[in-house]
Protein backbone atom coordinates (compact mmCIF):
# COMPACT_ATOMS: atom_id res chain seq x y z
CA UNK A 1 0.00 0.00 0.00
CA UNK A 2 2.83 2.38 0.88
CA UNK A 3 5.62 0.70 -1.09
CA UNK A 4 5.95 3.34 -3.82
CA UNK A 5 6.22 6.24 -1.39
CA UNK A 6 8.61 4.32 0.85
CA UNK A 7 10.76 3.48 -2.16
CA UNK A 8 10.72 7.10 -3.36
CA UNK A 9 11.89 8.21 0.07
CA UNK A 10 14.58 5.52 0.27
CA UNK A 11 13.19 3.77 3.35
CA UNK A 12 15.70 1.05 4.29
CA UNK A 13 13.31 -1.78 5.23
CA UNK A 14 10.44 -1.64 2.75
CA UNK A 15 10.06 -5.41 2.60
CA UNK A 16 9.67 -5.68 6.38
CA UNK A 17 7.18 -2.81 6.71
CA UNK A 18 3.73 -3.77 8.01
CA UNK A 19 1.30 -0.92 8.65
CA UNK A 20 -0.64 -3.00 11.17
CA UNK A 21 2.45 -3.48 13.38
CA UNK A 22 2.76 -0.72 16.01
CA UNK A 23 6.56 -1.06 16.27
CA UNK A 24 7.02 -0.72 12.49
CA UNK A 25 4.86 2.43 12.46
CA UNK A 26 6.90 3.90 15.32
CA UNK A 27 10.15 3.12 13.50
CA UNK A 28 8.78 4.71 10.33
CA UNK A 29 7.64 7.89 12.12
CA UNK A 30 11.02 8.26 13.84
CA UNK A 31 12.86 7.65 10.55
CA UNK A 32 10.66 10.15 8.70
CA UNK A 33 11.23 12.84 11.33
CA UNK A 34 14.98 12.17 11.54
CA UNK A 35 15.67 11.88 7.81
CA UNK A 36 12.98 13.61 5.78
CA UNK A 37 10.53 15.87 7.63
CA UNK A 38 12.86 17.36 10.28
CA UNK A 39 10.14 19.51 11.85
CA UNK A 40 11.46 19.15 15.42
CA UNK A 41 14.93 19.97 16.64
CA UNK A 42 16.99 16.90 17.47
CA UNK A 43 16.54 17.30 21.22
CA UNK A 44 12.76 17.72 20.83
CA UNK A 45 12.43 14.33 19.13
CA UNK A 46 13.00 12.43 22.39
CA UNK A 47 9.27 11.95 23.05
CA UNK A 48 8.84 10.20 19.70
CA UNK A 49 11.77 7.92 20.48
CA UNK A 50 10.16 6.55 23.66
CA UNK A 51 8.49 3.60 21.99
CA UNK A 52 8.29 1.33 25.03
CA UNK A 53 5.28 3.08 26.60
CA UNK A 54 2.44 2.99 24.08
CA UNK A 55 0.23 5.62 25.75
CA UNK A 56 3.00 8.22 26.03
CA UNK A 57 4.06 7.52 22.45
CA UNK A 58 0.45 7.99 21.28
CA UNK A 59 0.32 11.36 23.03
CA UNK A 60 3.65 12.40 21.51
CA UNK A 61 2.49 11.18 18.10
CA UNK A 62 -0.79 13.10 18.39
CA UNK A 63 1.12 16.26 19.35
CA UNK A 64 3.50 15.67 16.45
CA UNK A 65 0.58 15.44 14.02
CA UNK A 66 -0.92 18.62 15.50
CA UNK A 67 2.40 20.42 15.08
CA UNK A 68 2.53 19.30 11.44
CA UNK A 69 -1.07 20.52 10.93
CA UNK A 70 -2.36 17.11 9.94
CA UNK A 71 -5.86 17.56 8.45
CA UNK A 72 -7.10 14.17 9.66
CA UNK A 73 -8.91 13.96 12.97
CA UNK A 74 -7.85 10.35 13.52
CA UNK A 75 -4.68 10.59 15.61
CA UNK A 76 -4.05 6.87 15.84
CA UNK A 77 -1.69 4.88 13.68
CA UNK A 78 -4.27 4.50 10.93
CA UNK A 79 -3.25 3.89 7.33
CA UNK A 80 -4.73 7.29 6.43
CA UNK A 81 -2.43 9.08 8.87
CA UNK A 82 0.57 7.04 7.75
CA UNK A 83 -0.21 7.82 4.12
CA UNK A 84 -0.51 11.52 4.94
CA UNK A 85 2.87 11.50 6.72
CA UNK A 86 4.49 9.72 3.77
CA UNK A 87 2.89 12.19 1.37
CA UNK A 88 4.18 15.11 3.43
CA UNK A 89 7.68 13.64 3.43
CA UNK A 90 7.60 13.09 -0.34
CA UNK A 91 6.37 16.65 -0.86
CA UNK A 92 9.14 18.04 1.35
CA UNK A 93 11.90 15.96 -0.22
CA UNK A 94 10.94 16.52 -3.82
CA UNK A 95 9.84 20.12 -3.24
CA UNK A 96 13.30 21.22 -2.10
CA UNK A 97 14.64 21.31 -5.64
CA UNK A 98 11.72 21.14 -8.08
CA UNK A 99 13.76 22.21 -11.12
CA UNK A 100 15.82 19.06 -10.78
CA UNK A 101 12.75 16.91 -11.32
CA UNK A 102 10.94 19.07 -13.88
CA UNK A 103 13.59 19.27 -16.55
CA UNK A 104 13.63 15.82 -18.01
CA UNK A 105 16.11 15.64 -20.83
CA UNK A 106 15.29 12.95 -23.34
CA UNK A 107 18.17 14.06 -25.59
CA UNK A 108 20.37 11.17 -24.47
CA UNK A 109 17.65 8.59 -25.06
CA UNK A 110 16.82 10.08 -28.45
CA UNK A 111 20.47 10.18 -29.45
CA UNK A 112 20.93 6.52 -28.57
CA UNK A 113 17.82 5.56 -30.53
CA UNK A 114 19.11 7.49 -33.56
CA UNK A 115 22.46 5.68 -33.36
CA UNK A 116 20.69 2.31 -33.32
CA UNK A 117 18.51 3.27 -36.28
CA UNK A 118 21.57 4.43 -38.23
CA UNK A 119 23.34 1.12 -37.60
CA UNK A 120 20.28 -0.82 -38.74
CA UNK A 121 20.01 1.32 -41.86
CA UNK A 122 23.69 0.79 -42.69
CA UNK A 123 23.24 -2.96 -42.21
CA UNK A 124 20.28 -2.95 -44.62
CA UNK A 125 22.27 -0.93 -47.16
CA UNK A 126 25.17 -3.39 -46.93
CA UNK A 127 22.83 -6.31 -47.58
CA UNK A 128 21.30 -4.47 -50.55
CA UNK A 129 24.76 -3.69 -51.96
CA UNK A 130 25.73 -7.36 -51.64
CA UNK A 131 22.58 -8.40 -53.52
CA UNK A 132 23.28 -5.81 -56.24
CA UNK A 133 26.86 -7.09 -56.57
CA UNK A 134 25.59 -10.68 -56.90
CA UNK A 135 23.12 -9.59 -59.59
CA UNK A 136 25.92 -7.78 -61.48
CA UNK A 137 28.10 -10.87 -61.38
CA UNK A 138 25.27 -12.98 -62.79
CA UNK A 139 24.55 -10.44 -65.56
CA UNK A 140 28.27 -10.19 -66.40
CA UNK A 141 28.51 -13.97 -66.66
CA UNK A 142 25.71 -13.92 -69.19
CA UNK A 143 26.84 -10.90 -71.21
CA UNK A 144 30.61 -10.76 -70.82
CA UNK A 145 33.15 -12.88 -72.67
CA UNK A 146 31.04 -13.40 -75.79
CA UNK A 147 31.90 -16.22 -78.12
CA UNK A 148 31.85 -15.62 -81.85
CA UNK A 149 29.80 -17.95 -84.00
CA UNK A 150 31.07 -17.32 -87.54
CA UNK A 151 28.52 -19.60 -89.16
CA UNK A 152 25.68 -17.35 -88.11
CA UNK A 153 27.61 -14.18 -88.63
CA UNK A 154 26.62 -13.09 -85.19
CA UNK A 155 28.58 -12.23 -82.16
CA UNK A 156 27.30 -13.80 -78.98
CA UNK A 157 26.16 -17.21 -77.90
Amino acid sequence: MFARKLKALGYPSISNFDHSDQKKIQELVIWLEDQKIRHYKIEDRAALRKTSDISSWQRAFSKYLDDLSCPHSDRTNSPVTTDWLLGLAVRLVYGENPQRYRTINFYYVTEEAVKILRLLHIQNLRQLQSQINEALVIVQNVTANPKTDQRLGKIGR
